[in-house]
């Protein structure tokens, strides 16, 4: 957690790109380093995102379609986990395509995609073997993650933001008493920069 603050706090001394953002412009791609650390509910509403916070961290990057000087269209690329107390521990990476609005200096985004988990349970999981036999099952579980983000933040200045982003992603499959998907909720606080 030191590390990942620091890394963040360094982030404020990195120089900014030099890379020209022209009316529609690629001449130079660049691609930025976003942290984000985050918290996680199985649920949908916010309320337990505060009252039952689950800790993640998330790292990634993005490239671009297209980039004006008061919008962008890109391509986002991730890899994450997270810690649900009791419940499980999740390793996983995604990518999401992504439409991001400036107004000055403050921007909103949004994107959607589709993404990977790999989830280690700290319940018992059974298995019907045969009508009215289960069995113990492997703790691990695969899980592909829908995903659809909306964010806000500031751009510093040219190569440093900071943003807020609330996410909700469906694990599939979830198979539990015929519910075929589960809702999971992210509300992330981080940090996009560009290096040289």
């Amino acid at each position: 957690m030191k590390t990942v603050a620091a890394l963040l706090f360094s982030a404020l001394f990195i120089p900014g790109t030099n890379a020209q953002i022209g009316k529609d412009s690629l001449s130079r791609q660049i691609y930025p380093i976003e942290v984000s650390l985050f918290s996680e509910s199985v649920s949908l509403g916010f309320v337990p995102l505060f009252t039952k916070p689950h800790p993640g961290v998330q790292v990634g990057t993005e490239f671009y379609y297209r980039r004006r000087t008061g919008s962008e269209l890109f391509q986002s690329l991730h890899i994450g986990g997270y810690y649900h107390a009791k419940v499980h521990s999740a390793g996983f990476f995604g990518t999401e395509f992504g439409y991001r609005k400036y107004f000055g200096n403050f921007f909103l985004d949004i994107k959607a995609g589709l993404g990977y988990m790999l989830q280690y349970s700290y319940l018992y999981r059974y298995t019907e073997t045969s009508p009215g036999v289960y069995t113990k099952s492997m703790p691990l579980a695969h899980r592909l993650t829908p995903s659809v983000n909306a964010g806000a933040g500031y751009r510093i200045r040219p190569g440093f933001s900071l943003f807020l982003r609330y996410g909700i992603f469906m694990e599939y499959p979830f198979n539990y008493k015929g519910i075929p998907v589960l809702p999971h909720e992210t509300f992330h606080i981080g940090a996009r920069f560009a290096l040289k």
